[in-house]
């Protein structure tokens, strides 16, 4: 029974690669329990992403004021391996994004130029309206370096995005998403997909590179009532 048990403990050792590779697949194809929250943050994190969302906050108030930029404004682009991404929601409705991914030297500057992209120039959504503050909320996520993965689901669920680039295109989405919709690793994947008009499976596609990034991010309302402390959800 002694060398049995012995025999039994090495095949476990040396098949424990194979359990994990399944793990790793599975938690793509078929999800499992995974724990979705943002990424901790330091204070002086916290404290970046804050004066980052007032400056987001402040771009579009005076655009409102002095009337917004006549087009979309690219930002200029530095070898720095950081980005930035600026998104407003009204309820569960989005209301405008705009990423700059990589090559962010100025996070200020990116939060500006991203939070009016976002506000105006989002060709998917109408512009915003001064009327429309009170529902707003900001979100601003600050994009580390992109990561080459190793296969589909070689990425943190809910903390990293996932940056596809594919013969027909390339598409990223910001974590939040996943907790606002409650994806599975494959969702976000098939979502990713959806959002760049390709089929959902397109992520398996020949040709297909996939990046993943670590994502440090903070929302708020748009309009913070008196009082009350900036919060992160």
């Amino acid at each position: 029974m002694r060398n049995f048990l012995r025999a039994w403990e090495r095949a476990m050792l040396l098949s424990l690669p194979v359990f994990l590779l399944m793990g790793l697949l599975a938690g793509c194809s078929r999800g499992v329990a995974a724990d979705v929250s943002p990424a901790p943050l330091s204070g002086e994190d916290r404290r970046l992403l804050q004066r980052l969302v007032r400056e987001a906050r402040s771009a579009v108030w005076q655009a409102w004021q002095e009337g917004p930029p006549p087009r979309w404004q690219d930002y200029p682009y530095t070898t720095e391996r950081q980005g930035i991404i600026v998104r407003f929601v009204a309820g569960r409705k989005p209301r405008g994004c705009q990423a700059f991914y990589q090559g962010v030297g100025d996070l200020v500057l990116g939060a500006r130029l991203a939070a009016l992209d976002a506000a105006f120039h989002d060709a998917r959504y109408e512009p915003l309206r001064k009327e429309e503050a009170p529902d707003l909320v900001i979100e601003v996520c600050i994009v580390g370096p992109l990561v080459p993965m190793k296969g589909p689901g070689d990425f943190s669920l809910g903390k990293e995005l996932v940056y596809m680039v594919h013969p027909a295109g390339s598409v990223l989405m910001q974590p939040s998403l996943v907790r606002e919709h409650g994806w599975t690793k494959k969702a976000y994947l098939e979502a990713l997909c959806k959002k760049e008009g390709l089929p959902k499976e397109a992520w398996r596609d020949k040709g297909v590179v996939l990046y993943r990034a670590s994502i440090k991010e903070w929302k708020e309302p748009f309009i913070q009532k008196e009082g009350e402390a900036t919060r992160r959800e």
